[in-house]
């Protein structure tokens, strides 16, 4: 940044901040870089819900995960794991009715037992890599939206 003096009719331009005043331009840098880091986080943190308000749990291998059922959903609805492994999933009975869950997708396909209201059970299942159904295979639930998906990186 330059200043501007005029005498006469020349003009000369004095920097604001001369290579002697190293300090003054160190400060400048520093500020302009955390700045710009500032704008990045805050950029970062706007961005949307990409699940459509829907609770999704992440995990790694061997993992157990905890699924509550209601009248008629899964929370979570979505959940997504790092690695391919053998992994459990607990079902609780939240809601009035019968409930059950189901996972079934590259290959696989594992069911719990039938779950009375207030009571669990749980399924374990090897999952590969890829995108797997989770449902409630009790007649008629997965058609009023009792039903997820598992996705494994």
């Amino acid at each position: 940044m330059y200043r501007a003096d005029q005498t006469g009719t020349c003009v000369r331009l004095t920097p604001v901040w001369p290579a002697s005043e190293e300090g003054n331009i160190t400060f400048v840098r520093t500020f302009t870089v955390v700045a710009a880091l500032m704008s990045v986080f805050l950029v970062a943190g706007c961005g949307g819900d990409d699940n459509g308000g829907e609770e999704t749990t992440t995990g790694t291998a061997s993992q157990t995960f905890s699924i509550s059922a209601t009248d008629y959903a899964f929370t979570p609805s979505t959940v997504t794991v790092d690695a391919p492994g053998t992994y459990t999933f607990d079902l609780t009975n939240d809601g009035a009715t019968d409930h059950a869950i189901e996972i079934e997708g590259q290959g696989s396909e594992e069911r719990s037992d039938t779950v009375s209201p207030g009571d669990s059970a749980s399924v374990t299942i090897d999952l590969q890599s890829g995108t797997y159904e989770m449902y409630c295979p009790i007649d008629g639930h997965r058609a009023q939206g009792m039903e997820g998906e598992v996705t494994v990186s």
